[in-house]
């Protein structure tokens, strides 16, 4: 199938596989746009991951309320979006030169296994690209352990209000078991000058 010649179809394709062989947990993983003007597209790999964890300090319904959420560095770039406010509990919060860490952790099963999302928030609106680079040329994934961060004898704000990266990992043996990054938001509406 041409992608550049038929967007709508190959992103409806490649949507039903998923859909199909997740049993419908991930539908609509790409749009059409993802294709449009694109002639150098030849093959698309596709691979998902289905983690299902209960938080060790849960957010509450009651604790959520609508912000923007920034797509840039512009504040007339922005979607009204659900967040959830509170203090962080469990939560360790890293602060670095540029970023910040926020480590939330899973429910352990019991076993020799521990999870964490980690989420790396660039301190500019428009930082993740610089940050995705600093990170990569790294070559590795900052742990939330002693020394690793500044620690601070304030509380730290965490507003993850603009695009950032996070990291789903095995805490005992360090592996990283998803990576992504949040750019643009599809819920919401636009709003001006929030």
């Amino acid at each position: 199938m041409s992608f550049r010649d038929r967007p709508r179809e190959s992103a409806a394709e490649i949507n039903a596989w998923f859909e199909r062989n997740t049993r419908g947990l991930i539908r609509n993983i790409l749009s059409e746009s993802e294709f449009e003007g694109d002639d150098s597209t030849a093959l698309v790999l596709g691979n998902s991951v289905y983690f299902s964890g209960r938080w060790r300090s849960p957010f509450w319904p009651d604790m959520t309320e609508e912000s923007p959420f920034y797509i840039d560095a512009s504040p007339d770039h922005a979607v009204r979006v659900s967040f959830m406010r509170g203090s962080v509990g469990l939560k360790q919060i890293g602060v670095h030169p540029g970023f910040k860490v926020l480590r939330m952790p899973y429910r352990g099963s019991g076993g020799e296994r521990e999870f964490a999302m980690y989420i790396y928030l660039p301190d500019d609106r428009d930082g993740l690209p610089a940050l995705a680079r600093a990170l990569a040329a790294a070559g590795t994934v900052i742990k939330m352990t002693a020394g690793s961060a500044r620690l601070v004898n304030r509380p730290v704000d965490f507003v993850a209000d603009h695009p950032f990266a996070f990291f789903l990992m095995e805490d005992v043996s360090g592996a990283v078991v998803f990576v992504g990054h949040v750019v643009r938001l599809l819920a919401g509406h636009a709003c001006r000058n929030p």
